[in-house]
């Protein structure tokens, strides 16, 4: 399936249009054209809308520029957005 991404920083990012069938906490693996697949967590989900994503481990500056410029436009690179919050299922925007 693909989805576009919204806003990404290196600790998780937020998809637009992601599967229904999403549930918090759920481990997923996100595969990005030209990165090795990201071990993530579903952190909360708004029902199909959009859902946010913690990766399990940040990405790396090399990695986090690959995905920005492979997204262009449509993601907005939010610095440490995901980083220090406590995850209750509350959205993170």
């Amino acid at each position: 399936m693909f989805i576009s991404v919204a806003d990404v920083s290196e600790y998780g990012c937020c998809f637009v249009n992601p599967s229904r069938n999403l549930f918090i906490g759920d481990a997923v693996m996100v595969y990005i054209d030209g990165l090795d697949p990201v071990e993530a967590e579903v952190r909360w989900h708004d029902r199909g809308i959009r859902a946010g994503f913690r990766f399990k481990r940040p990405l790396d500056k090399q990695q986090m520029e690959l995905l920005v410029s492979h997204c262009g436009a449509r993601a907005k690179p939010v610095p440490e957005l995901w980083r220090d919050m406590e995850w209750t299922g509350e959205r993170a925007l």
